[in-house]
């Protein structure tokens, strides 16, 4: 039943569908006008309408828009009796059609084609609408149509599911994008952050102001960048990734304005989180106001940021007990500044404090050994700090300030024992057997291999533990599985 003439009206039909597909929307509306006018002349002789034109000689029609005879005999399989039989009335609706829509696209193609079509046909169309026209397919837009076009065209090839992924990739790259913004503003230090935000408000005035969009200005991204290098000429402007001299031209004055005066108001500004090294070469030389920022990024200000790393990572060193001790020897220096009117570090600095944690001073000795007190200072606040050590080691009496290895801890308990009440120590001590030791040096080890993990690897850890003794559990109720009730009758005796 399926015959060769079966066969090919079917290849025909798909061949006609694919003609179709390269009609845009207004292309298509043309085409069903043709259908209409086609089949009236099919019904008025008593013959089939592919007698008059067949599918693919209306598709024609709309993709060339013919509106004199040569042009209408340049389509596929019109000749002079089809011309003269239906050409007028065909040509008549075309002419309609692109009188009411003007800048008409009909076909999917190249608008280089589309383009070359308007010109070879502007004496037939109103001389206006056909400069508007041509006027509107500019270099840029041809572009930006283009890579649509190519778009459309990968996509085609996609199935329903093939798209459905295609989308979800999008969204992923999006939510990469989101995160990689974030990633890029947590560089920012909050002086940073407050610039980012009032370059974002300009950049949202100049958008209203020329009616675009926020990123054809600058994007996120450039705008944390000019934040970090804070480019305050021309030539620094234009080192600023995906800056180019049109967009300095445009808006380059008002961004430097903006970032020069943010610099007037705080001359010392540091807006990255990076090694203050590199901000330092990032800065622009530019008069006093870069002086002045300079200046305060001078040794002396990259010394005191090493010393506060230098503080966070001491203090990672005390145990919960130590940095208990250290909240409230914090506490006492506070109340010793306020009373001198005079600054906290004036009376010791937090590495001196965290030393204290470590060691424990309870003897003017001790004291003493504690790297930067001297005489004097001990004179000054030495009994008020022992005494707080003091009490504090007697209600806990068998405390670990420090995470150094127990060994370490264990002879700084010994070196003390004068200062500390014999019972307490020789309990201390005799606690602090070796068997004790190595417990607590395997748990110092696990903690120590756990604090390479991010927080991420910490919970995955976690997951693992809890999936480890999930296992055992159910490993015990298999073993279980293999007694019988008098089995598990001698099993509970047992347990």
């Amino acid at each position: 039943g399926v015959n060769k003439e079966d066969d090919e009206k079917a290849k025909k039909r798909k061949v006609a569908q694919l003609d179709q597909d390269i009609l845009t929307s207004k292309g298509k509306e043309l085409f069903e006008k043709l259908k209409i006018l086609r089949n009236e002349f099919a019904k008025k002789n008593n013959i089939a309408p592919f007698i008059v034109f067949p599918k693919s000689v209306l598709i024609d029609m709309c993709i060339e828009l013919p509106m004199d005879d040569e042009k209408f005999l340049n389509i596929y399989r019109v000749n002079k009796e089809k011309l003269n039989k239906y050409g007028k009335e065909f040509m008549k609706e075309i002419k309609d059609f692109v009188e009411n829509n003007p800048n008409v696209i009909t076909s999917k193609k190249d608008d280089v084609n589309i383009k070359d079509n308007i010109i070879k046909n502007k004496n037939c169309l109103n001389k206006n609408n056909n400069s508007n026209m041509y006027n509107s397919l500019n270099k840029k837009q041809n572009e930006n149509v283009k890579k649509r076009k190519l778009l459309k065209k990968d996509q085609d090839i996609l199935s329903v599911k093939g798209k459905k992924l295609f989308d979800k990739l999008k969204a992923l790259r999006n939510k990469l994008k989101r995160k990689i913004l974030k990633r890029d503003q947590d560089i920012l230090t909050e002086k940073g952050e407050e610039l980012f935000d009032k370059l974002k408000a300009l950049r949202n005035k100049l958008t209203e102001k020329n009616n675009i969009e926020s990123f054809s200005v600058f994007s996120n991204s450039v705008l944390i960048e000019m934040c970090v290098k804070l480019p305050m000429d021309d030539k620094k402007f234009l080192n600023i990734h995906r800056v180019d001299k049109e967009k300095l031209n445009k808006y380059g004055k008002e961004f430097m304005k903006e970032i020069k005066e943010f610099v007037e108001n705080n001359p010392n500004v540091i807006t990255s989180k990076k090694d203050y090294i590199k901000i330092k070469d990032n800065i622009i030389e530019d008069g006093n106001n870069n002086s002045n920022m300079y200046d305060g990024l001078n040794k002396k200000n990259i010394e005191k940021i090493k010393k506060r790393k230098l503080l966070k990572k001491d203090q990672d060193k005390l145990t919960a007990k130590g940095k208990e001790l250290f909240e409230r020897l914090r506490i006492l220096r506070y109340e010793f500044a306020k009373k001198n009117n005079i600054p906290a570090f004036s009376v010791f600095p937090n590495s001196v404090l965290i030393d204290m944690c470590v060691k424990l001073p309870m003897d003017n000795e001790k004291f003493l050994n504690i790297y930067g007190v001297g005489k004097e200072k001990l004179n000054k606040y030495g009994k008020e700090f022992m005494k707080e050590i003091k009490d504090f080691v007697e209600n806990n009496p068998n405390v670990i300030t420090s995470k150094k290895d127990d060994v370490n801890i264990k002879d700084n308990i010994i070196k003390n024992k004068n200062c500390l009440n014999k019972n307490n120590n020789s309990n201390m001590y005799n606690s602090l057997n070796k068997k004790q030791n190595e417990n607590v040096k395997k748990r110092k080890l696990l903690k120590k291999d756990q604090d390479i993990l991010s927080v991420k690897g910490k919970k995955l850890f976690d997951k693992l533990k809890a999936l480890r003794n999930k296992l055992k559990r159910k490993i015990l109720k298999r073993d279980q599985d293999i007694l019988t009730e008098k089995g598990e009758e001698l099993f509970d005796k047992l347990k």
